[in-house]
């Protein structure tokens, strides 16, 4: 939907499809329900997310059914190929990584069905992978993002429709901060001056949070790069004050679906880093400092005693910069499947979220 920020919608990989159908019943029984409640009788966007099992399939149906209900795609979720709740999933999601055609191709279809869903002059957006899982640069990915590249080069020569791949940083990836983020673009620059046309970075509050950074000091940063950021995923990573009292009640964020990279600072300052949270709570006494979490939780949701969300390292600083930087949000809360102790439905939650940014807007974009 059209908002003071911009184009904003929920990531749509919130729900557990595999296939057309599932993608058509998320859309009929809590899209639409949201926008009567959000956007009623107006245009709603989507953060749409395809599986790669669902290209096979004959998608005019899903694009017939858009345009019939009012609903239009701004922006893909990109990152997860396949299979994406239900089962384990941590570190696979990561999989294929830019190293492999399988990403290359994939993202190709993702370009095609975007720039069929976007009008001319528009900009779309398709946040990916971070390279890869692993701090080593793996063979062929340069190649492979040169190409996509120069392919969403071609769409925008014949459609006038620009399709941005957005790299989506994230912990224990090949880029994971800023820093290696700017660094990593440079090097594409030695390759190609024109990498920026068409390669930007999809922005999640929540994993640049857990890397001890200021998002609005992160996104002038990049800006002063000249790193496009195409997308920002509006997040909230899961924090705990260290308190050997309180200690077990972490252990139901411990489950075995998503991977939830845990990064601990004593007085700001990163002390360690686990993969995963269960190796965290294994040294638990080892480390009485201030723990961050990679478990996204409800933006709307207010944690309780030890517990706090990093939700609230969103000033009025970085939504005035967000603003002037980026044109497409959307929250992403896709772990509410997951959470210990959910108490509303996920349309609920979804325009809870929705509704906590509209706040948030009024209040910082006077």
């Amino acid at each position: 939907m059209k908002s003071a920020l911009g184009d904003l919608s929920y990531c749509m990989n919130v729900h557990a499809y595999q296939d057309l159908a599932g993608i058509m019943n998320a859309l009929k029984t809590v899209t639409l329900p949201l926008r009567e409640r959000l956007a009623p009788d107006k245009p709603f966007g989507l953060g749409i997310w395809i599986p790669n099992t669902t290209l096979d399939e004959d998608l005019s149906e899903l694009e017939n059914f858009l345009q019939k209900e009012n609903l239009y795609v701004f922006t893909i979720n990109g990152f997860p190929y396949g299979r994406f709740h239900g089962e384990a999933v941590k570190h696979t999601v990561y999989r294929p990584d830019w190293s492999t055609k399988e990403r290359l191709e994939y993202t190709i279809s993702l370009v095609d069905f975007l720039a069929n869903q976007i009008a001319e002059g528009e900009v779309g957006t398709i946040s990916t992978v971070p390279v890869a899982y692993r701090k080593e640069l793996p063979p062929l990915a340069v190649n492979h993002l040169l190409e996509i590249n120069d392919y969403c080069r071609k769409v925008y020569r014949k459609s006038n429709k620009k399709i941005l791949i957005c790299l989506e940083p994230e912990p224990d990836c090949y880029i994971e901060n800023t820093k290696e983020t700017i660094q990593f673009f440079e090097r594409l620059r030695l390759h190609d001056s024109r990498i920026d046309e068409h390669l930007a970075v999809c922005f999640d509050t929540c994993h640049i949070s857990l890397q001890g950074e200021h998002p609005a000091s992160s996104l002038k940063a990049l800006n002063a790069a000249g790193i496009k950021v195409g997308k920002v995923q509006l997040s909230a990573a899961l924090g705990f004050h260290y308190n050997a009292n309180k200690i077990q009640e972490l252990v139901p964020f411990d489950e075995p679906v998503y991977l939830h990279q845990t990064r601990i600072f004593e007085n700001d300052t990163l002390v360690k880093h686990f993969p995963d949270l269960s190796p965290a709570l294994q040294h638990a006494d080892e480390y009485p400092y201030t723990w961050k979490i990679h478990y996204h939780i409800p933006l709307h949701r207010k944690p309780k005693d030890s517990f706090f969300s990093t939700i609230d390292e969103l000033d009025q600083d970085f939504w005035q910069t967000a603003k002037q930087l980026c044109p497409h949000f959307e929250v992403e809360t896709y772990t509410f499947d997951v959470l210990p102790d959910a108490h509303e439905s996920l349309e609920d939650s979804i325009f809870n979220e929705l509704k906590w940014v509209e706040a948030q807007t009024e209040a910082n974009l006077k």
